[in-house]
């Protein structure tokens, strides 16, 4: 029992100490959430975001949904839907995160806690090579842009450029 304390006070420091930077996006989204509640009022803003979240019901598209709405409305509303269209989401952080585990799982049983260390530096430093997020590694999509693109770089290994034709 006292392990299990120990591992649990353990994941609440390291979540603590996280928790900023895991919440660096969220500061522009409230900043424009403040601004189109000013416009709109809160129920306004509660109303949008109803309709937001089921746009594809009644929309289907985000613009069909503005036209729906009171015109003197549509720019504050555009704004505010506009950002939480560019917000990044999953429909399961833990879906997420096991899908990226399991390979690793099943090559190394037990996870020790310095690989999955290792593991989480090299997921949020890794470049998106194809899509929307294309050039760009999880930590940009959070807000965080100065981030370095190389995970052993963020271990704080020099940068080695290959000589042309090395490879």
């Amino acid at each position: 029992m006292g392990a299990d304390l120990v591992r649990v006070a353990g994941l609440h420091s390291h979540l603590t100490h996280a928790l900023p930077g895991l919440l660096a996006f969220t500061d522009e989204l409230d900043r424009i959430q403040a601004q189109v509640a000013q416009v709109l009022g809160a129920d306004g803003l509660s109303l949008v975001a109803w309709a937001w979240q089921r746009r594809r019901i009644l929309g289907p598209t985000t613009t069909a949904l503005l036209e729906q709405l009171p015109a003197q409305w549509r720019p504050a509303a555009g704004l505010v839907m506009s950002a939480w269209d560019q917000a990044v989401r999953a429909s399961s952080a833990v879906e997420n995160g096991h899908s990226l585990l399991r390979p690793h799982l099943a090559v190394h049983r037990p996870l020790s806690p310095g690989l999955l260390a290792l593991l989480v530096v090299w997921h949020t430093h890794r470049v998106f090579t194809r899509g929307k997020r294309a050039g760009k590694n999880p930590l940009h999509l959070s807000g965080l842009t100065d981030a370095p693109t190389d995970w052993l770089v963020a271990l704080g290994y020099p940068l080695v450029l290959a000589a042309p034709g090395a490879l």
